[in-house]
């Protein structure tokens, strides 16, 4: 709204002293900076509010594949670069695997979560292993699956759904297996089980009788 907008330049005046400068053409009203201006959110932080912010980075680490999320991480990064760095080199490493693949599924996938959409994915299995000791690659395969829930473990992504011919009410599928996702015209098939407290006494994606 028009009052919201005007609060928010009284606030960049007034707390940020920014020099905003507003000039009238006709019944406009032109707002730009009278200067080149750059806001530094970081300046006044305490060693409190550092840390805060570096314990944000840390959880948004794993967001930021997310585009919905990405500006977060790299608005927090800057900051906390700018206070902690005077040069180039890095003091914080994460773990991070860059070359991971399928990351740009995590986004449609979210949203298929949050819209309660079914799907048909293609998938490739993992490399199996015979008795024999020879190894079998396996072939593509289509799922109608439930999506409930994107899970990270140990720098990899797995979605979690319940698979329409499967008798468990939850499979994972690892997210650089998915070869393609479609969108399956099926009604809904809610979720089964409290995911927190399946997920809060175990290690990975995977409970194991």
């Amino acid at each position: 709204s028009i009052r919201t907008i005007q609060n928010d330049l009284t606030c960049l005046e007034c707390d940020f002293h920014a020099p905003i400068k507003k000039v009238q053409e006709g019944h406009k009203i032109i707002v730009s900076y009278s200067k080149p201006f750059e806001l530094n959110l970081g300046s006044e932080l305490d060693d409190e509010g550092y840390k805060a912010l570096g314990n944000a980075l840390y959880t948004l680490e794993n967001y930021k594949e997310i585009p919905q999320y990405a500006w977060v991480y790299s608005c927090l990064e800057q900051i906390c670069l700018n206070r902690f760095m005077d040069d180039n080199s890095p003091i914080i490493m994460f773990d991070h695997n860059s070359l991971y693949e399928n990351t740009e599924y995590i986004s449609k996938l979210a949203e298929a979560i949050q819209k309660k959409q079914p799907l048909r994915i293609t998938y490739k299995p993992f490399t199996q292993r015979l008795k024999t000791g020879e190894y079998v690659e396996p072939e593509r395969q289509e799922y109608k699956i439930y999506p409930y829930l994107i899970k990270e473990y140990n720098k990899r992504w797995f979605l979690i759904a319940h698979e329409e011919r499967s008798e468990h009410p939850i499979t994972n599928f690892a997210l650089d297996r998915i070869k393609n996702i479609e969108p399956y015209c099926k009604k809904y098939i809610e979720c089964e089980i409290d995911l927190n407290d399946y997920f809060k006494n175990i290690i990975g994606v995977s409970v194991f009788p």
